[in-house]
């Protein structure tokens, strides 16, 4: 049996921002929200899933359209 996950071990939710998150049964969650991960062998399998994020692009404004468009 797999122990639940604390909300401090989890990032806030990506989607909403809230902090109030945790998992269980191989599932995260977010209890603002109500999005949460696929389900996964383990709780702590479902944790990385959650905590793991996309880099960020940032596109200046004096990108060109075709640099900007190339970026994503």
């Amino acid at each position: 049996m797999t122990a639940d996950l604390k909300p401090r071990e989890l990032l806030p939710c990506p989607f909403c921002g809230s902090g109030d998150v945790g998992g269980a049964g191989g599932v995260i969650s977010c209890y603002k929200c109500s999005i949460r991960t696929a389900w996964r062998e383990s709780t702590e399998q479902a944790a990385e899933s959650w905590n793991r994020r996309a880099i960020p692009v940032t596109i200046t404004p004096s990108a060109q359209p075709a640099e900007a468009m190339r970026l994503l």
